[in-house]
């Protein structure tokens, strides 16, 4: 009898620590939220920051980042389509006895046509940026950028 209570009595205090557990909010540490707002949306000019922007160089990255966001919401159904067909395409490959080459290929190519049109997009977004800073902050921005991403070019230590 007393062997019963004990394990109820255990099992009620480890589901109550569980469910304690799960009622607190988890705190992630400042360096993996540092780029989020308190509000939880992406600061997607925070590599800005330091670079002493007027007013008006401000209004233009707001306009600049209101404009691509416009753009990118009037083509998401077609983008969102074209994944769709991507996803069932490459499904229908998978799963024929045989390899259809000619569907291999049509994949491919609307794929590298995905690629080629987010990279275009990508690379105007940084030409109109660049057009915005003067050649001082271009020059900081460069800067920041190179010791950014210094790493990813490192050559390993043996």
């Amino acid at each position: 009898m007393m062997r019963n209570t004990l394990i109820v009595f255990g099992a009620a205090m480890l589901l109550a620590q569980v469910f304690t557990a799960q009622a607190q909010p988890i705190e992630r540490p400042q360096a993996a939220r540092s780029h989020w707002s308190a509000g939880g949306e992406r600061h997607p000019l925070r590599m800005l920051r330091g670079l002493d922007l007027t007013d008006e160089q401000k209004q233009q990255l707001q306009d600049l980042r209101e404009r691509q966001q416009q753009h990118r919401m009037a083509n998401r159904d077609s983008v969102k389509e074209a994944h769709q067909w991507l996803k069932r395409s490459t499904e229908q490959l998978l799963s024929l006895p045989e390899f259809d080459a000619t569907l291999a290929a049509e994949i491919a190519a609307r794929k590298a046509e995905l690629l080629k049109t987010r990279e275009q997009e990508k690379l105007k977004a940084q030409f109109e940026l660049q057009q915005v800073l003067s050649a001082e902050q271009l020059a900081k921005l460069k800067a920041k950028h190179k010791t950014k991403h210094k790493h990813r070019f490192a050559i390993p230590k043996g």
